[in-house]
């Protein structure tokens, strides 16, 4: 399973918009963060979220659990 916490602020919202609208992740409220799961591989494109890259390189700083396989401009790949 990867998980991927996401600070709960107006900033990483379209990653958390796109989250909940893919079927393969799960989207769950955590304290302050958002916790995205997903029971294999949790891979997220930049380009489909919307995200400005400036923002899109702070997604990691609410955490995550598993291990980096992809983090580039373009994609977020947790396994």
């Amino acid at each position: 399973m990867a998980i991927l916490y996401v600070l709960d602020v107006l900033e990483f919202s379209p990653l958390v918009d796109f989250s909940e609208r893919a079927y393969e992740l799960s989207v769950t409220n955590h304290g302050a963060y958002r916790k995205i799961e997903a029971t294999d591989k949790l891979t997220i494109s930049r380009v489909d979220t919307g995200m400005d890259p400036a923002i899109w390189f702070g997604a990691l700083v609410g955490g995550f659990e598993g291990n980096i396989e992809e983090f580039s401009e373009h994609t977020l790949t947790i396994i």
